[in-house]
């Protein structure tokens, strides 16, 4: 049951919908895209799911008629560790609902850090996959250890270098022996 300090910070941001904005921008420096409304819609954000979403407040953002981006209000007296669980939820909700959070960025540090680790590794495994694409493509062999080793491998700039560079031309130009794929610096 919600208490009546967080139901006073509710009413505040629905009886002024550019409240949401205005902080975002004043206080925290995101950089919005331009709009000419702050409108309130719908707080249900459920999808057809047992779980069920709702925020406190949701506020849509126009350009015209056009919607440019969803603010979620979501009023936190105290640290709930559970909410890091529900929170890309409501946006993901609010984006598919309202389709305008097109470069959200996120604003807590827990967020930023799992975000940039998943970029990462994808970009961790399409090196991964353009260096072992090079080695066939170039007719070379890659032994079952030399692979293992590659998919190891945790950053993608040594894989990257390894397929744009020398490295791989200079093998393949001299016909790839079993032991030149498995010896430095050719394999991490």
């Amino acid at each position: 049951m919600p208490s009546m300090a967080h139901e006073v910070l509710v009413d505040l941001f629905k009886n002024r919908p550019s409240l949401g904005a205005e902080l975002l921008t004043e206080a925290l420096g995101v950089v919005l895209p331009s709009y000419t409304e702050a409108r309130l819609i719908s707080i249900d954000l459920a999808k057809i799911r047992p779980a069920e979403y709702r925020t406190d407040v949701v506020v849509l953002l126009l350009d015209g008629d056009v919607p440019v981006r969803v603010v979620i209000i979501e009023v936190q007296l105290g640290i709930d560790s559970q909410k890091h669980y529900s929170w890309p939820d409501y946006s993901t909700g609010a984006r598919a609902a309202r389709g305008c959070q097109e470069g959200y960025e996120y604003q807590s540090d827990f967020a930023k850090k799992y975000v940039a680790q998943g970029r990462d590794e994808g970009r961790t495994e399409e090196a991964t996959r353009a260096l072992l694409t090079v080695l066939r493509v170039r007719g070379i062999t890659v032994p079952d250890e030399a692979r293992e080793r590659i998919l190891a491998q945790k950053g993608p700039q040594r894989l990257g270098a390894l397929a744009r560079e020398g490295h791989c031309r200079r093998v393949a130009r001299r016909g790839a022996r079993r032991s030149e794929l498995t010896q430095a610096p050719f394999i991490l």
